[in-house]
């Protein structure tokens, strides 16, 4: 097979269910059609059982009923009719008005499945789920929906469903586009859907042909996008806004390809999400010139999040629970596919991309699958690559040293070092030289603690720079790395210094910064629904026709660095037991984990604060007149807003922070307190009657920059 990932073999799932808005109730039955023999894994998934036929005859469920899942070996036709309540979530909404229903809202078979789903509503509601084949019609005072998904999907399905929409429909060569929008905002649905064939376009031409023929932007009350196959999700907010830039619609558009057709082997890792930033978030920047950015901003996200405490590998990362972990499957994850875009170039990197996907649609494929496909492209063993990546932890710490400068009868030579910190890498690394009028970017290949290098110009550079366009996963140096809020509110120790005058007033704001404080609530990020049924146990995708049978309802090292590859089958340099029992250890610590991001925030005046505790944590100042700032030496900045919070580097330690923030009145700093964390990412804030008139985020270095002087050679 295609792929090595285990998954299970099709089963085709007929679903014939009743909505009852006014009750929040469901009944419906599902048919499944399988191999005979086969041992089917079915989940309740809160669904209430009632009947349980196989082959016609009912069969008495009797423990089967309590166990959730309960496994079943398949003989005949298995039908199941079962009804269940839905509750309003964050995943479901059943009203008289519209119906979400992302999970929870039929029995599901574990492993591959195709569909069918017929839905009988009330009459006025029009409806969508996933299928290229989708039919609506009137039966009395009922609507009737119905469609077909022919491709094996690895997920449960969804049913959405509104009396507010209004369908718009075109097509792009043979895709059928369509956006279900609410009737006031139907007016967005041109835009929605010229931006939907520019992005089906582009990463065509990128990634491959889409997988589906139909293709849906559908506007819900739930406040986030969500992907699923033949249709994504936007909120209310999002379908209003007027630049489709501003909106999820490329990423959502992406997940097509990655998480939707070609599925994640979860207990191998997540590597679609990465995959997903890189070709969306990151191409659009790299469109607006602000690709450099993109990637500092990952660095610097990466820095703020990520522990020795809290770090694993990348392999292990399954779905974001917090923003450590998303610092890791979506930033590090997107780290890695720039790093190999950069060492092979644009057209083997997407070449590369677009034979993974077309080996792969439809079926699991893993890390390992992806490196499989970059060596049979680049003909190289890239087994260190994707072991210090994506196997291992860390991120690489570099520093250029001992520079030194000659004039030579050949012309001007600089000689340098570069530096590893903790742990050595085999990275190429950009190193961009400076003159007067131009630059010139070299690469050096580094696996030791310490590379030398020399170069000779024909004439002087004027400075180096390391790594300028943020081209390694790498740690930021302190010169690279801006003071903002959010380096004050997620270091793991903070003291805030207490006011001496006005106490008062800044009681709530103390509160906010505090141990636990609310400015903390950015934190509490809602967890990915990407997988919450099994993949099979251990049987080979089998991706088979829905059967004529069943009714159809019409709707490494230094020295070895790149080299080709040769015939003998290569050692991996890791214990692949090992690795899945660290993966499992890490399973169970992630059960245990606390939500809340931990860290030590103490309150003090400024009389019981020592130096040592200065250098050894990020100071929150309240009040522009705490004697703190005299001590520091630091001027108090003009209060010309109602609330003010002006953050700067840590003299006694740069890689810490001192925040000093004041107001006029209670009144403006509590209307302020609130949206802080909101702007977490800038160093000054300025609100006024509790509306923002003033950001800005210090300057700082791109890249580890030396400037070289010839004056004195």
């Amino acid at each position: 097979m295609a792929s090595e990932s285990p998954a299970g073999k099709t089963t085709h799932c007929r679903i014939d269910v009743v909505v009852d808005p006014a009750t929040k109730k469901l009944t419906g039955t599902v048919d499944i059609q399988a191999d005979k023999g086969r041992e089917l894994t079915i989940y309740k998934n809160n669904a209430r059982l009632k009947e349980f036929n196989v082959s016609g005859l009912k069969r008495d469920i009797g423990k089967d009923k309590g166990e959730d899942p309960f496994v079943v070996r398949y003989d005949g036709p298995i039908q199941l009719k079962y009804e269940i309540t839905i509750k309003s979530s964050e995943d479901n909404i059943l009203n008289d008005q519209e119906i979400v229903l992302k999970t929870g809202w039929y029995t599901v078979v574990d492993g591959f499945n195709t569909y069918e789903v017929r839905a009988v509503l009330p009459k006025g509601f029009v409806a969508i789920s996933e299928g290229d084949i989708v039919k609506t019609h009137q039966e009395g005072n009922k609507t009737v929906f119905t469609s077909r998904f022919e491709q094996p999907y690895s997920d449960s399905i969804s049913l959405v469903a509104s009396k507010r929409f209004v369908v718009s429909h075109d097509t792009l060569y043979d895709i059928d586009i369509y956006t279900y929008f609410f009737s006031e905002h139907a007016g967005q649905s041109a835009k929605f859907i010229e931006g939907t064939k520019h992005y089906l376009k582009m990463y065509q031409s990128l990634i491959g042909k889409y997988p589906y023929r139909r293709f849906s932007v559908v506007e819900n009350s739930l406040p986030s996008a969500f992907s699923v196959p033949t249709f994504i999700l936007l909120s209310e907010a999002y379908v209003k806004n007027a630049n489709i830039k501003e909106t999820p619609l490329g990423h959502e558009i992406v997940h097509q390809w990655f998480g939707n057709s070609v599925f994640a082997d979860y207990e191998k890792g997540n590597w679609h999400e990465g995959l997903t930033i890189y070709f969306a978030d990151h191409l659009q920047e790299e469109a607006d010139n602000k690709a450099l950015n993109c990637r500092k901003r990952i660095l610097m996200g990466y820095e703020n999040y990520v522990r020795d405490n809290n770090e694993f590998p990348l392999n292990e990362f399954t779905e974001r629970f917090d923003y450590a972990s998303r610092s890791i499957g979506y930033g590090k994850s997107a780290m890695i596919y720039h790093m190999l875009r950069k060492r092979y170039g644009d057209e083997t990197f997407c070449e590369t991309i677009r034979r993974f996907v077309r080996e792969h649609s439809f079926r699991v494929a893993s890390w390992n699958d992806l490196q499989k496909a970059f060596e049979t492209t680049t003909g190289q063993d890239l087994s260190f690559f994707f072991q210090q990546w994506v196997y291992d932890t860390g991120i690489a710490e570099l520093d250029i040293a001992d520079i030194q400068m000659d004039r030579r009868a050949q012309g001007y030579e600089v000689r340098f070092s570069v530096l590893q910190k903790k742990k050595n890498f085999i990275i190429s690394v950009p190193v961009t030289f400076y003159f007067n009028d131009n630059k010139l970017t070299k690469h050096i290949d580094i696996a030791a603690t310490e590379t030398s290098s020399a170069f000779i110009f024909d004439k002087p550079p004027t400075e180096i720079v390391l790594d300028e366009e943020y081209d390694v996963f790498r740690r930021l140096s302190i010169k690279e790395t801006p003071p903002t809020i959010e380096r004050l509110i997620t270091d793991e120790k903070s003291i805030i210094v207490t006011p001496a005058t006005a106490s008062s007033l800044y009681t709530e704001l103390i509160a906010v910064f505090g141990e636990k404080g609310s400015v903390l609530e950015f934190m509490k990020i809602r967890p990915d629904a990407t997988r919450k049924f099994g993949r099979g146990k251990g049987e080979k995708v089998s991706v088979q026709k829905i059967p004529d049978t069943m009714p159809i309802q019409e709707p490494q090292t230094k020295e070895n660095l790149g080299r080709k590859k040769t015939p003998v089958q290569k050692t991996r340099k890791w214990d692949m037991d090992k690795n899945k029992d660290r993966m499992a250890l890490w399973k169970d610590k992630k059960k245990d984990m606390q939500p809340e991001f931990r860290r030590q925030c103490l309150q003090r005046n400024s009389q019981r604060i020592k130096d040592t505790d200065i250098s050894s944590a990020s100071l929150l100042i309240i009040g522009f007149d705490n004697p703190m700032l005299k001590r520091l030496k630091i001027e108090a900045p003009t209060l010309d807003a109602g609330f003010h919070i002006a953050v700067m580097k840590n003299p006694f330690n740069p890689r810490k922070v001192i925040a000093i923030a004041g107001g006029k009145s209670q009144e403006e700093i509590v209307s302020a307190q609130s949206q802080i964390a909101n702007y977490r990412k800038y160093t000054t804030l300025s609100f006024d009657k509790g509306k923002l008139v003033n950001k800005s985020q210090e300057k700082s270095d791109n890249g580890i920059r030396n400037i070289l002087n010839w004056g004195h050679i």
